[in-house]
């Protein structure tokens, strides 16, 4: 049945973040490691500033644009949020 089922599937997918970007394509047992890792996929900045962005954006964020981000201060060199 399983069998079956997997022959009438496509024999590539895109991926789910295609409207936000992804050109990845490959096969359904591809697609689950694919999306653990893709670039495009919409996530929520860790730092809870209510950002969201793509995945690839993230370290940007977080380096320049992040209210939440931990900056050094310049006088006594402690880690403070920027915010």
């Amino acid at each position: 049945m399983f069998s079956a089922l997997i022959s009438c599937w496509p024999k590539f997918l895109n991926c789910v973040n295609n409207s936000n970007d992804c050109l990845w394509k490959g096969k359904l047992i591809q697609l689950e490691s694919h999306l653990e890792e893709c670039q495009y996929k919409i996530i929520s900045c860790p730092n809870e500033c209510g950002e969201i962005l793509k995945k690839k954006d993230l370290d940007e964020h977080l380096s320049n644009c992040c209210l939440r981000r931990l900056v050094e201060c310049e006088y006594c060199k402690e880690k403070l949020q920027f915010e």
